[in-house]
């Protein structure tokens, strides 16, 4: 198995292990991480662009790609866009964190689709994650239907002193935000742990999923993280969830890029994602 992917991480001068699994196998990595902010920020967690010989993409898809990203993704009041005739049609589709303002988004956005223009152009398919958003495309339209594959697994190389007590809490941390999913698909919970922490969890899926479909990734995703360690995150096509040992998210952005006030699990909030088609 081969892939095209590049990874980076928040947290400067942390080893943390990374798994790959491209639904047809596993890659296990160890990473030293010391990235200064300014870099991190034009660098992506992840991207994958799977090797296909029997599907390369042709000239004009190529092309319609290009258009695809010549167009302004990120707009609140237009959620599908469409360019490009069968076969060479292309679909897309993106997911800005919750916490994030317009600008934020769209300039994460800008920097995701030029990071793949450049790195995934013969491929028909190709996805990169960043820290603030995440940015897919295909020449099939499934975006709305629960895809937990290609993931990626980081988890901090570094134990919690109690290691079942935070497996438990996570769990049940975990499972209150997945089940309290606000309208937007998203949900954060905090709880203490031993020696005065806390944890801090966020959970969120492409706003087109079903709640029950994102529930069910999550909760698939979920699985991976109960190894007792001080962070971890899971990123797949139709969902991402995240926990650290201090506080990583704010309150939720409106569409006009003002913070709103805190609301509790399972408010609704801003609608920071959609889907294009090309």
């Amino acid at each position: 198995m081969s892939m095209s992917m590049s990874m980076s991480m928040l947290m400067s001068s942390s080893l943390w292990s990374i798994v790959v699994d491209s639904g047809s196998g596993t890659l296990l990595f160890l990473h030293l991480l010391s990235f200064l902010p300014s870099a991190m920020s034009q660098t992506p967690l992840s991207f994958i662009c799977p090797p296909d010989q029997n599907n390369t993409a042709s000239v004009n898809y190529i092309y319609n790609v290009g258009q695809l990203f010549n167009r302004k993704l990120y707009d609140k009041g237009n959620k599908s866009i469409y360019y490009g005739e069968y076969p060479d049609k292309v679909y897309g589709v993106y997911l800005c964190r919750f916490d994030v303002t317009q600008e934020t988004c769209q300039n994460c956005l800008a920097t995701a689709t030029d990071w793949l223009v450049q790195e995934c152009n013969s491929n028909k398919t190709a996805i990169a994650w960043f820290d603030e958003c995440m940015v897919r495309y295909s020449n099939i339209s499934s975006f709305s239907t629960l895809e937990t594959s290609p993931s990626v697994t980081w988890m901090n190389v570094q134990n919690v002193a109690q290691p079942d007590e935070l497996n438990e809490i996570l769990k049940q941390t975990l499972n209150n935000a997945i089940v309290t999913l606000s309208a937007s698909n998203y949900g954060t919970m905090s709880a203490s742990i031993s020696n005065n922490e806390q944890v801090y969890s966020l959970v969120q899926c492409i706003p087109d999923l079903s709640t029950e479909n994102c529930r069910a990734c999550l909760t698939k995703a979920a699985s991976s993280l109960f190894e007792g360690k001080r962070g971890g995150r899971v990123l797949n096509p139709s969902c991402n969830i995240r926990y650290e040992l201090y506080s990583f998210y704010g309150n939720p952005a409106t569409t006009d890029g003002t913070p709103e006030p805190a609301t509790k699990a399972g408010a609704p909030g801003p609608n920071n994602g959609g889907e294009f088609i090309c």
